[in-house]
């Protein structure tokens, strides 16, 4: 991507040379452009941005000859202004999409960090804080607490007669039964291999 962005500069440049280096047009164009490569890239990509600029209008004389109208008169100003209203927004939509993105993989990532992904239900080291908190908490205000371990009974032995395809769905099932039973404040927990915990406040 930052290639296609460099390509890009190296375009702009030239473009710029062939309208003759016209000063509002052209520093509007490199400021997008330097927006652009701190974007995607920071300090890094914005100094290659700067050497590819220099290069562009190098190639751009080369190609087009010295063209010099520095002064912007009316039209050029209204030739600008579509680049200078839809640029920014066009980049802030970009902007507020990656952020979003990186919202998403977050809590996803959190979700991962404290969900056992056989069963779906919390893992061990998530319920392990619950328990400290919930006990913390019942000790400073005298409220009762929960605490149910659950053993599925010969799980070897399904697992031994028929794969541990039919064991995980065992324990598939349990979860389900587990989640549709509890109250939104209990809490379910993956504690082992066939051991679970609940947490019921």
């Amino acid at each position: 991507e930052s290639r296609n962005l460099i390509v890009h500069h190296l375009l702009g440049v030239v473009w710029i040379a062939a309208m003759g280096f016209n000063a509002l047009p052209s520093a509007l164009m490199l400021s997008m452009m330097a927006m652009d490569s701190m974007i995607a890239g920071g300090w890094r990509l914005m100094l290659r941005g700067v050497v590819t600029h220099a290069l562009g209008a190098v190639l751009g004389v080369l190609m087009l000859g010295w063209l010099w109208t520095p002064a912007s008169g009316p039209l050029q100003q209204l030739a600008a202004l579509p680049l200078l209203l839809l640029h920014p927004v066009f980049v802030g939509h970009m902007a507020h999409r990656a952020l979003a993105k990186v919202r998403q993989q977050r809590a996803e990532f959190a979700s991962l960090s404290e969900r056992d992904p056989l069963s779906g239900l919390y893992n061990r080291r998530y319920s392990d804080a619950r328990m400290r908190e919930e006990l913390a908490r019942a000790r400073r205000g005298g409220a009762p607490a929960v605490l149910v371990m659950i053993d599925i009974d010969h799980f070897k032995r399904i697992n031994d007669r028929h794969g541990h395809d039919a064991g995980d769905e065992v324990i598939r099932a349990l979860a389900g039964v587990l989640r549709s039973e509890l109250r939104e404040s209990d809490v379910a927990a993956r504690y082992g291999g066939e051991e679970f915990l609940l947490l019921l406040p």
